[in-house]
């Protein structure tokens, strides 16, 4: 019998660190991946990109997704206000790279804000760090249509505590992730100076790494100033594409991760055994791709994981059968994936459904598990990354930090 603390451990890992830093990791990482943008500014015959600051005020909506936002809550009244303020440097690309043509020539960039919400202190005034990438949908003269998406850590939430915050049950930890999606629309006024107006969804949860993690979401409506640092643009224009060649590929990764499960509703014994406990996961990926064009990549492989949680969740959920700790063969899983990568030079960020075919009948979630993530290329066919695994669709199981080797052939 086997628990938690199993063979698989990296013994270079450090897992105290890991559930309470996750976060650091996470910010070094998108400022590293943020280097791909810059990382050949001196091809010639290719104008440099060319500096944007941008200084936004959002006047969010809160959805009352859960009974904490409805009433549930020390005022016993809606919480359905959120304000932010952001500050953010983006450069636009101008072709240095195949795929930045192939975007239609996206912004990149850094950027902070500080949110808040008036109705309330539970939720706390979370700080975030993000990346940027936009794209245009439509361009006009002095005027523009983009898409955009947003990435990173958000820090500073007042978490959920028993005793000094009991009625937070949405976010049980002081950082998590923070994603935005929106249109925005940029309009021109004189050489440097712009106008932005978006409209967009914000999401804000810590998959599952503690719990509750019921999450939050806003809509998010936006305005911005903008001004460009330098006065004369770069011209953005089309050049030859580098030869494309389809190539195939192998690749071995190794991920870990953290997480707590939901025990607020369970029975007093469940609350006892697991309420304050993290599991950790072991994960194993064999996976073959093609490159079909010069963006994607698609494939399938098998996903070998080791989680000690599956029949602890059996346990919460009523399973009378259930036992914890359980052997090895409770603990195991395998699962078939299907795999697309989307390919932007180094960084890639990936999309895979798995079905499990082998695991505890004592798991109460669903065989059919989705992967959502990024690979970042260190050197050659090594290669780090982070991705959620989740499963109904949105719902996170656990946060997996790879590493990984592929070799093309």
């Amino acid at each position: 019998m086997l628990n938690d603390k199993n063979i698989f451990a990296l013994p270079i890992i450090k897992l105290q660190m890991f559930r309470k830093k996750w976060y650091v990791f996470l910010i070094v990482s998108f400022t590293s991946i943020l280097g791909f943008s810059q990382d050949s500014l001196q091809v010639n015959n290719v104008p440099n990109s060319y500096p944007t600051i941008r200084f936004s005020y959002g006047h969010g909506r809160v959805l009352a997704t859960n009974d904490f936002l409805r009433t549930a809550n020390k005022n016993q009244s809606p919480i359905t206000q959120q304000r932010n303020i952001s500050a953010e440097v983006i450069f636009q690309t101008t072709g240095k790279k195949d795929w930045y043509q192939l975007f239609g020539f996206p912004k990149l960039g850094l950027g902070f804000q500080q949110s808040w919400y008036p109705q309330t202190n539970e939720l706390g005034s979370p700080i975030a760090l993000y990346a940027i990438i936009e794209s245009p949908i439509h361009k006009w003269k002095n005027a523009q249509l983009d898409w955009g998406f947003h990435f990173g850590v958000n820090m500073n939430w007042n978490p959920y505590n028993s005793e000094t915050n009991p009625n937070n049950l949405i976010i049980g930890s002081k950082a998590t992730f923070y994603a935005h999606f929106g249109i925005i629309y940029h309009q021109n006024i004189g050489e440097r100076f712009g106008l932005d107006a978006s409209i967009g969804m914000t999401h804000a949860s810590n998959g599952a790494v503690k719990m509750p993690n019921a999450g939050i979401n806003i809509f998010d409506p936006r305005i911005a100033i903008t001004y460009d640092l330098q006065n004369e643009k770069p011209k953005v224009s089309p050049r030859k594409l580098t030869d494309f060649h389809s190539s195939n590929e192998l690749s071995l990764s190794y991920a870990i991760g953290t997480k707590q499960l939901g025990v607020i509703n369970a029975d007093s014994t469940s609350k006892a055994l697991f309420g304050d406990k993290n599991f950790t996961i072991y994960n194993f990926v064999l996976l073959y791709q093609r490159q079909v064009s010069r963006l994607s990549r698609v494939g399938a492989g098998i996903d070998f994981t080791v989680d000690p949680a599956d029949n602890a969740n059996g346990i919460i959920y009523g399973d009378k059968n259930s036992t914890y700790p359980a052997p090895f063969n409770e603990q195991a899983k395998l699962a078939l994936i299907l795999s697309y990568e989307l390919c932007l030079d180094r960084l890639s960020l990936i999309l895979q459904p798995g079905f499990y075919f082998y695991r505890t009948t004592h798991d109460p979630k669903p065989f059919f598990y989705q992967r959502i993530g990024v690979r970042y290329q260190i050197y050659k066919g090594l290669y780090t990354g982070a991705s959620l695994r989740a499963v109904n669709f949105g719902q996170a199981d656990w946060i997996e930090f790879t590493i990984g080797y592929k070799l093309k052939f």
